[in-house]
């Protein structure tokens, strides 16, 4: 079901819309690769910098962790996106 380039809100049913977008969202999970974690250790090195600076940084917001289990993790997809922002 190919839903691509279609405006169809007109008479579809709100659990079919939802069940529409479930589909079209795991159909693009299934096609990427499945994005890498940092743990702070690995993105002070990364970066080549301190732990402290690494919690300074996500204290800040400049950096976003996610935690699990009571460890950080960083995307390094964002990683880079904030290097790239910094560049400027």
């Amino acid at each position: 079901m190919s839903l691509e380039g279609q405006m169809i809100f007109s008479g579809m049913m709100a659990s079919d819309f939802l069940e529409a977008v479930q589909k079209m969202v795991r159909a693009e999970l299934k096609n990427g690769e499945p994005e890498e974690l940092l743990t702070r250790e690995e993105v002070a090195e990364f970066l080549k910098v301190n732990l402290s600076t690494v919690s300074t940084w996500t204290s800040q917001g400049r950096l976003t962790c996610y935690g699990m289990g009571g460890r950080r993790y960083y995307k390094k997809s964002e990683i880079m996106a904030a290097l790239e922002i910094l560049k400027v």
